[in-house]
């Protein structure tokens, strides 16, 4: 079974959706909770009125230290 054959059958398994199905807008109501400079940046985005985002893809780069004092 291939990697992405198996990450599907576990994101199944753990009662997620392996896909988008129906996506709702995002309503401009929906942030009056927000702090000012989230509804600002969301704003700027131009996150109303879009579907919601289901799934992200997030990538870091980073080192393992070995020793308490690396060089």
């Amino acid at each position: 079974m291939s990697f992405y054959g198996r990450f599907l059958r576990e994101v199944a398994c753990g009662g997620l959706p392996v896909g988008p199905g129906p996506l709702e807008t995002v309503a401009r109501s929906q942030l009056v909770s927000l702090p000012e400079p989230a509804q600002l940046y969301a704003e700027y985005m131009r996150v109303v009125e879009r579907p919601q985002d289901w799934s992200f893809r997030l990538g870091f780069s980073g080192r393992f230290h070995t020793r308490p004092d690396p060089p």
